[in-house]
């Protein structure tokens, strides 16, 4: 019996679940390094989620096959006094949790002891950073695509800068607000708002306090500002990579944060389809990207980057599929996303509170959302092939918009080619499962969805494992959560 099977809406391929047979504790004699006692291991999970987003721990569930092992009463009492105990001990400052155990059908028949699975949810910390003690040494962990990593230094001081809701922006300046030093500004706010850009609004944005002193995020608004942290590097780049050596065109755009919005729209507009075609009742637009999406996503890029980080720049990278867009710095919440998350689901999360006012004062952001859900809905119903989606690592976030004037949509969900014919295969889903898989490394909750069934145990035993089996399809255990990649050397693309 598979988790799935206890719990059939759980998501296995999250990156805030994992799954332990239970919750050791004591000597690894062939571990030699400061994590050589074997609680260690889950611990780091433990600090992972507190720094995170939360995440859930499932104890009596093997990693790999996701197996049910269950626990007796016995030793649910034994893990959960574990877990209070070593999570005192070595977890600071204090996190909160909650222990519930799952009862699991008696297997054994009538008459056999009860068995459980424990669930263990892992709240996010309100005071960051979470530190794991670890013979006399600290450590920071955080949740990375399903794994437990060491926190760089800039999630450190990102985490830092959370607890204490500080950000780069919010600091104040000893110098005093002139109306005639922010032309643009203001000039920007009227096009958009029909109206003047009273004291008032730039005091609630906390562009600037009641005396006039403006915040550090007020100076990247200057008319004259040259700031090396407003660099945004745009390139026009030929195929869907960058192998190559032709770029068509490169510009470098830095000023004051409206300017480089407005440069950076101007780039992708002037390098793109923006026009329109003939149809039998006349004309309609004919464009690579919906302005709403491009003005959001350009947006997002500003306000959400990491300021604090120098020597960095927003990147622009026009391909003939897509358009790129990365930010310094990970997603502002702390969280790491991967491409196959749905991004009007991402909570919106703040960054520079400075920035966000400003662009929400002139209408470039949307004042209560991340801008994802209106990017999701201008490219809803163009297929997978046009799903946005966006990555976010401890180091960059990065947003993909796809080219909707490109026949194939994203080069990298459109390279599924037709295979041999394997008389092998027991069904259609196989075969289909092996073309999927055959470019493209696929999680087992991907290759569930595009076959368009649960990733249940019929899924997993009749569909992946039988494939394994044959070698058809290989594994890679190693990532977390675990992909399946077709074997080239046994099935050959036509």
């Amino acid at each position: 019996m598979l988790i799935e099977d206890l719990i059939p809406d759980i998501e296995l391929e999250s990156t805030n679940i994992e799954f332990k047979g239970t919750l050791e504790e004591g000597e690894n004699p062939k571990d030699g390094s400061l994590f050589k006692r074997l609680e260690y291991g889950w611990l780091k999970a433990v600090n992972a989620f507190a720094n995170t987003s939360g995440g859930t721990l499932y104890v009596g569930v093997e990693d790999k096959t996701h197996r049910l092992l269950s626990l007796s009463r016995a030793e649910v009492d034994k893990v959960s006094l574990r877990f209070h105990r070593l999570v005192k001990e070595h977890i600071h400052p204090d996190i909160d949790y909650e222990i519930r155990p799952i009862n699991v059908p008696k297997l054994g028949g009538e008459g056999t002891e009860n068995r459980y699975v424990l669930e263990i949810d892992i709240h996010k910390s309100a005071t960051l950073p979470v530190t794991l003690h670890v013979e006399g040494f600290n450590f920071i962990f955080v949740r990375y695509f399903g794994k437990n990593s060491p926190a760089t230094p800039e999630q450190i001081r990102s985490l830092s800068l959370m607890g204490e809701n500080a950000s780069f922006d919010t600091g104040k300046t000893d110098r005093y607000y002139d109306p005639d030093d922010f032309k643009t500004l203001r000039e920007a706010y009227k096009k958009e708002q029909g109206k003047e850009l009273g004291e008032k609004n730039l005091i609630d944005a906390k562009f600037m306090d009641k005396d006039g002193l403006l915040s550090r995020g007020a100076l990247l608004f200057l008319d004259e500002c040259q700031e090396e942290r407003t660099l945004l590097v745009a390139m026009k780049i030929k195929g869907v990579t960058k192998g190559g050596d032709f770029f068509y065109q490169t510009q470098e755009i830095k000023g004051n944060l409206i300017t480089v919005l407005l440069q950076a729209e101007e780039f992708v507009v002037r390098n793109s389809a923006n026009g329109f075609q003939k149809t039998p009742g006349g004309t309609e637009g004919y464009f690579s990207y919906p302005f709403k999406s491009l003005r959001e996503g350009i947006a997002n890029a500003i306000v959400h980057r990491n300021y604090f980080l120098d020597g960095a720049q927003i990147e622009l990278n026009l391909y003939e599929d897509r358009l790129e867009l990365i930010s310094p710095g990970s997603y502002p919440l702390g969280e790491n996303i991967d491409k196959g998350t749905d991004i009007a689901t991402i909570a919106p999360g703040r960054r520079n509170e400075v920035i966000c006012g400003v662009f929400a004062l002139l209408g470039y952001i949307n004042k209560k959302g991340s801008g994802f859900d209106t990017i999701s809905e201008e490219y809803r119903g163009k297929g997978e092939s046009f799903r946005p989606y966006v990555v976010s690592t401890p180091t960059y976030f990065t947003l993909v918009l796809p080219d909707l004037t490109h026949p194939m949509g994203l080069v990298e969900r459109n390279e599924i080619p037709e295979i041999e014919p394997l008389p092998l295969l027991r069904n259609d889903k196989q075969y289909t499962a092996l073309r999927y898989c055959y470019n493209v490394s696929r999680t087992a909750g991907e290759i569930a969805e595009k076959l368009g069934i649960k990733p249940s145990s019929y899924f997993r035993n009749e569909i992946l494992e039988d494939l394994v089996k044959m070698d058809y399809l290989r594994v890679d255990d190693t990532s977390r959560p675990a992909k399946y990649s077709t074997n080239r050397a046994k099935v050959f693309a036509k």
